[in-house]
């Protein structure tokens, strides 16, 4: 599947990073920085941790649609982004990244 081996190479850039490793979150196989993930693979959909106003553009753009890991409960914070937008999703994980560092430098 494509866009699972394009997570794949994205993952592997970040993982470059010292303070990025991988992890589990929701069942799924995921990216943290720090304590905090930032960037899930569900099948061939990119799940992001955004600011609630980013999440909010994306969801009104159409780039993405909200995240519910299964159970009803909407993840505010967090986009799903399908593998028609794949072209973003480098910067999608950059920015979820630079999101959740920033939160790890306030706590």
């Amino acid at each position: 599947m494509p866009e699972a081996g394009n997570f794949t190479q994205l993952a592997e850039a970040l993982l470059s990073r010292p303070d990025v490793t991988e992890g589990q979150m929701f069942g799924w196989s995921g990216l943290k920085a720090g304590r905090r993930f930032f960037a899930l693979t569900i099948e061939d959909r990119l799940i992001v941790k955004l600011p609630a106003e980013e999440v909010e553009a994306l969801l009104g753009d159409g780039t993405a649609t909200k995240f519910d890991p299964g159970w009803g409960r909407i993840k505010k914070l967090w986009a799903d982004v399908g593998p028609t937008q794949i072209d973003d999703w480098a910067g999608l994980m950059e920015r979820a990244y630079q999101h959740v560092v920033s939160l790890e430098s306030r706590s």
